[in-house]
């Protein structure tokens, strides 16, 4: 269905792919992996036409038809999506607007909103997460290691995915991340893992001494030990909130007469 042979690409005079090569049969779940900058983002604008990307040597294949001459639009019609691992929300556009128009691009034709808000709904009930995928994922990772999951929709909150985590000991990330994703806490493991990416505005809003107050007394009272990453990194919020977050931990232990736990 997608073939890509010995691709070679560059951004202005450096080659950000050198002779890569796949193959994708019809119905297949391929995961790429690799380091930052070993080239999986820069595959995959390559094969949805970006026009930053030169493809210097070979072709891509797409349902036997070579698209490096077709523009992004058409490679979308074709059947070709790029998702976004942070979607860009447009005031004033709903999600079911969007698919709406886009459903109506490729295929041409009129949609009646009823019944496409119809489908919409149906559809959506299909998204839950794959147990059984989740099972074979969790089960193979290494034992040696600490790990934590962050969801971003509201389908993982479910006892079926926390009795998962709980019996590969995988810590379910507290994430606040100002509204954006759902905020849930819940306990998997034998140790709290937490992502501060701000409260009011996402990485950019620094937390105040209340919440950071909030933050001290829920950790102490979950006496376990806790990782905290801080993400609101605009002007140092990050460094800031984590030494204050940290003081206010040591004063909760003075209070109790107990050793600083620190974060």
């Amino acid at each position: 269905m997608l073939k890509v042979d010995n691709l070679r690409v560059k951004v202005k005079e450096t080659f950000v792919l050198n002779g890569l090569s796949m193959y994708l049969s019809k119905g297949e779940t391929v995961a790429i992996m690799g380091p930052n900058g070993s080239g999986k983002t820069s595959l995959a604008y390559t094969i949805m036409g970006h026009p930053k990307y030169e493809v210097v040597e070979e072709n891509i294949i797409y349902k036997d038809q070579d698209i490096i001459s077709w523009k992004t639009e058409e490679r979308a019609k074709a059947g070709i999506f790029l998702s976004f691992q942070y979607p860009v929300a447009i005031p004033g556009v709903t999600v079911t607007q969007l698919i709406k128009t886009a459903y109506k691009s490729v295929k041409d034709i009129e949609v009646n909103p009823r019944e496409m808000l119809n489908n919409l709904k149906n559809f959506s009930k299909e998204l839950e997460f794959d147990e059984k995928l989740l099972k074979d994922f969790t089960s193979m990772l290494n034992k040696n290691f600490k790990y934590a999951i962050e969801v971003r929709n509201k389908t993982f909150i479910d006892d079926r995915f926390f009795d998962i985590l709980k019996k590969e000991n995988i810590a379910f990330c507290i994430a606040d991340s100002a509204g954006r994703y759902p905020y849930y806490e819940a306990i998997t493991s034998d140790f709290v893992y937490i992502r501060l990416h701000g409260s009011k505005k996402l990485y950019t809003s620094e937390y105040t001494e209340k919440e950071l107050s909030e933050w001290a007394i829920k950790i102490k009272n979950w006496k376990m030990p806790t990782f905290i990453y801080f993400d609101n990194d605009f002007k140092g919020f990050a460094v800031k909130n984590a030494l204050q977050l940290r003081n206010y931990l040591h004063s909760e232990d003075e209070k109790i007469g107990q050793t600083p736990s620190g974060c």
